[in-house]
């Protein structure tokens, strides 16, 4: 994003009542991204370095080792793993699913971890890491409830926070293994056929 938009949106946030600090500096980018073994896409990087949201709901990631954010990174899987051991949740994918707990979860988190990984952003809404490139969509996990909430991250902030835009689904790009799995396990289910398409 060109830096006039980084503006725009961090003034478009404030106007919407939510508090920044100082934005990230590269040492600070470095250790969070060695602690995780991440990068934010460069869209959210670029606004972490020109402000910080701080809000209740976003993540102080000045503070990268905090319960709350180790926290938020694995709330995904494990609620993934809640739906399979107390909703008979199962990946086909993943074979016969087995009878014990310990490997079960043994098999899904093997399964899941070659996924891009998720960048909580605000509450339970995630960015995956992969690609290294602006314009990836946000999601809503909760569980396996796991759905597209934006286009990309002015489209997800623009509604989050300004009542703004709703999704073009035909613009979605299509994050390797996560958009699989939420058109065969989530969308089909509930989605008019006319946008389902728009993803597949």
């Amino acid at each position: 994003m060109e830096p006039s938009a980084i503006k725009h949106l961090h003034d478009k946030l404030a106007s919407a009542g939510v508090l920044f600090a100082s934005g990230l500096t590269d040492s600070e980018l470095l250790e969070i991204y060695a602690f995780h073994d991440f990068r934010f896409p460069p869209d959210l990087e670029e606004l972490y370095r020109y402000r910080l949201p701080v809000s209740d709901g976003f993540y102080n990631w000045r503070e990268y080792d905090s319960e709350a954010i180790i926290d938020a990174m694995e709330r995904p899987i494990k609620g993934i793993l809640f739906d399979v051991h107390h909703n008979d949740f199962w990946v086909d994918e993943c074979g016969k699913r087995p009878r014990e707990k310990d490997a079960r979860e043994g098999v899904i988190r093997e399964y899941f971890q070659g996924f891009p990984k998720l960048i909580p952003v605000y509450s339970h809404r995630y960015i995956p890491d992969y690609p290294h490139e602006e314009g990836n969509p946000v999601y809503s996990a909760q569980q396996t409830d796991i759905i597209i909430y934006g286009t990309d991250l002015q489209n997800y902030f623009d509604a989050e926070f300004c009542g703004g835009e709703t999704i073009d689904y035909s613009k979605v790009k299509r994050i390797k293994d996560w958009h699989k799995f939420i058109i065969n396990y989530n969308l089909c289910f509930r989605m008019p056929g006319e946008m389902l398409e728009k993803l597949l």
